[in-house]
């Protein structure tokens, strides 16, 4: 698993994205309880216990490092 985090420069799915990659969630929905996959896959996720806060560029998931977390809830099928 990859995490890419730049102080100065935001990342961006398209900076990151490519045939390789299995699924990219960029917590940047804003609102709501599930977030979306930005991959041809499509795999979405469900958010428990996490709140919609101010990021460095645009909107943020803020977990409580105890009970939030986000959970695939369509699971990846290869072919």
């Amino acid at each position: 698993m990859t995490f890419a985090v730049n102080l100065f420069y935001p990342v961006t799915a398209a900076d990151l994205v490519d045939k390789n990659t299995m699924a990219y969630w960029s917590f940047d929905e804003d609102s709501g309880k599930t977030i979306k996959d930005s991959t041809a896959n499509s795999i979405v996720g469900q958010i428990e216990k996490a709140e919609w806060t101010k990021g460095f560029s645009g909107s943020a998931l803020k977990f409580n490092g105890k009970t939030s977390r986000a959970l695939v809830i369509q699971p990846f099928r290869r072919g």
